[in-house]
């Protein structure tokens, strides 16, 4: 916790996050503001409540104290940072971000938030590095509920996929962005996302899913070299036959044999281009 001291503007503020912190990694069946608070040895939630509500401290500096203390300890040069979203169901409609919307945790739509997130992931281990809340569009849009929720005027709508961008460069500016990044078709289906990893400045590989409705671009025009099929059987016995009955020169019929091949090669290309680009 001493890396997170300036996090907060006081001290009683940094002894409740610390007693926050210890509860979260106790083994405590269920955890909310009542159950903390006894494991605490609080006399009543007010302080954990008014940690988690109204207190201001930087979020983003404490996030940063975690990715430094998880990537210290756990990059062993062959990290992957794992980009996925996880959703909460909840009741009502004053959370920050609530609505009718997919959740992976119910499989189904539901009332809920969704929550990006990254993963740090080695052979040692794994810890989540980054998350960044998602707030859907039409809340993005009504002032009036933002202001009553308390949403920060310079926080704006952003896709799941801009959201783990934003993640990954901030490890990226930090120097600790993994060699490798993956995710799934939420993330691999927005050409953005990839164009960053791939620019000069990021030059990251990635593995990310994409649906069986993705279209792919393919380069216009022929293939420079299709190169030859495998001999067939029909080939087989032509090339037998000319042992025995050939009615121009051996050269002349090896120039045809070398072109049905490479003509069929290039058939088949034509074939399957045509095929994914009408999908």
């Amino acid at each position: 916790m001493g890396s997170m001291a300036g996090c907060f503007r006081r001290w009683d503020l940094r002894a409740t996050a610390k007693k926050y912190v210890l509860a979260l990694m106790s083994d405590l069946p269920r955890k909310n503001c009542w159950t903390i608070a006894e494991h605490a040895g609080d006399a009543t939630p007010g302080k954990m409540q008014h940690l988690l509500e109204r207190a201001k401290w930087d979020t983003m500096a404490a996030m940063a104290a975690v990715r430094g203390f998880v990537c210290e300890r756990l990059d062993d040069g062959d990290a992957v940072a794992i980009l996925d979203e996880s959703g909460q169901c909840k009741k009502g409609t004053a959370t920050i971000g609530v609505k009718r919307q997919y959740v992976g945790c119910a499989g189904r739509v539901e009332n809920a938030i969704n929550v990006v997130y990254c993963s740090f992931a080695t052979v040692a281990g794994h810890a989540l590095v980054g998350a960044r809340p998602y707030l859907p569009a039409e809340w993005a849009r009504d002032a009036e509920r933002r202001q009553a929720a308390g949403v920060p005027d310079e926080l704006e709508f952003s896709t799941k996929p801009e959201l783990g961008r934003q993640i990954l460069a901030d490890l990226h500016a930090e120097g600790r962005l993994p060699g490798w990044v993956t995710g799934d078709e939420v993330y691999g289906r927005d050409p953005r996302l990839r164009a960053w990893l791939e620019s000069p400045e990021v030059s990251t590989a990635y593995v990310l899913g994409i649906s069986t409705s993705t279209r792919i671009a393919l380069t216009p025009g022929k293939p420079t070299d299709p190169g030859l099929i495998h001999l067939t059987v029909t080939e087989v016995k032509r090339l037998v036959n000319l042992a025995t009955r050939a009615w121009h020169s051996l050269e002349h019929h090896l120039h045809w044999h070398t072109w049905r091949r490479r003509h069929q090669a290039r058939a088949r290309w034509f074939h399957q281009r045509t095929r994914l680009t009408r999908r």
